[in-house]
């Protein structure tokens, strides 16, 4: 995970393998679940993808959040 940022209700960030092509993207709202993650250009396939993610109004009026992030490749190494 290169970055991740909340900026108005809204999660972007960048994720980067440096061998092989990512193959999964999730996020966890405050330790809940996890969740998948659509990448900018819609097909999660590269070593380096983008995403952003606006939470529900009822989450961002809540107050104050964690927010994780992991990804894995296609050899199954996860971070």
């Amino acid at each position: 995970v290169v970055r991740v940022s909340v900026t108005g209700g809204v999660v972007s960030g960048e994720v980067e393998d440096g061998a092989s092509a990512l193959t999964r993207l999730e996020l966890s709202l405050d330790g809940g679940e996890w969740r998948p993650l659509r990448v900018a250009d819609g097909v999660l396939d590269g070593r380096r993808e983008r995403f952003s993610l606006r939470l529900a109004a009822t989450v961002r009026a809540a107050g104050e959040h964690s927010v994780a992030v992991r990804a894995a490749d296609e050899a199954g190494n996860v971070g």
